[in-house]
This record gives structure tokens, C-alpha cells and sequence, in this order.
């Protein structure tokens, strides 16, 4: 998968994932997961809880996307227009949960917290509400102690 990079100067794509066509087996997927969860301080998803969830935009945002387009199109050379003209009419914003506790919005090269989380109970109901992840209150117990953990003196404390 290629994202395309608006840059005023040249617009360019990037990788953003690639997907190779050797078969996999859950054995593989098992050992991948275990190993992602299981080693401390190895990767981003030790030590951060992330999560994305992509929207259609309003109207009003959508216009807001073009008007900036509009502005950039004086520095883009003439094959780059060309290919913008056939982008789709579709566009995507996202909200992004990502480590501390903080849930952006992002629209364009616009961003704005739209929540924030000072405890665990906040960031699971968060979750819930926000990205419809299926977990519960209970679930609280599973990141105390770990370094993905919100570092608030007032997390709810869980009898063991």
C-alpha cells in the first residue's frame, strides 16, 4: 500500500505497508503476536496503546481540503496537477489514539485533541465510545504495571 505525500514542492508516494505473497500459517501469526506482547521494551506496541479508526468527511471539511489544495497548486508542476485532478472524490480523516492520553482528530494537515485521558477506566471507555472496541471496565487489570500504562496517581485500583 502507497500513500501519496503532499509536499508544495513535488508530490511524492511512499510505502506505507507491503504485503508478500508467501503463505503464512498460524503458527507464524501465533509466534509474531507472542512475541510483539511478550518482549518488554521491543517495539511500539509495548509501550504504547494505539489505535486508529478512519472517517468520511463532512462536506464542510471536504471543502476545507480542497481550498488548501487550491493554495498549494501554484507550486506543483504540471504532471503532478494532472494527477491530482483524478483523485477520487472520497476523502478520509482519522482519529488516532497513540501512547499517552490524548485522542487526535486529523482532517487535512489539520489535527486537534479531541480528548484526553488522565486513567485507564478513561482510556478503555474511550475505546469503547470512540473506536467500538468490544472491552470491558474489568479489563483495566491487563495493562497495570506496564509500561503502556498512563502514569496518573489516580488510577482505579483492582482487587487481586
Amino acid at each position: 500500500m502507497h500513500i501519496k505525500v503532499e509536499d508544495p514542492i513535488a508530490t511524492q508516494w511512499r510505502i506505507l505497508y507491503s504485503f508478500s505473497e508467501e503463505e503464512h500459517f498460524s503458527a507464524d501469526f501465533d509466534s509474531a503476536s507472542f512475541a510483539l506482547s511478550m518482549r518488554p521494551g521491543h517495539g511500539i506496541f509495548w509501550n504504547n496503546v494505539l489505535c486508529a479508526k478512519h472517517f468520511v468527511l463532512s462536506d464542510e471539511e471536504i471543502a476545507m481540503i480542497r481550498e488548501e489544495t487550491r493554495e498549494n497548486e501554484a507550486n506543483k508542476t504540471a504532471e503532478s496537477k494532472a494527477s491530482a485532478e483524478g483523485d477520487s472524490d472520497m476523502y478520509l480523516g482519522r482519529l488516532v489514539m497513540m501512547g499517552g492520553g490524548e485522542i487526535k482528530r486529523h482532517v487535512g494537515s489539520h489535527s486537534e485533541v479531541i480528548r484526553t485521558m488522565s486513567t485507564e477506566l478513561e482510556r478503555i471507555r474511550a475505546l469503547r465510545e470512540m473506536f467500538l472496541v468490544d472491552i470491558s471496565d474489568d479489563d483495566e487489570q491487563h495493562i497495570q504495571g506496564r509500561d503502556a500504562a498512563l502514569k496518573s496517581g489516580n488510577q482505579a485500583t483492582t482487587n487481586q
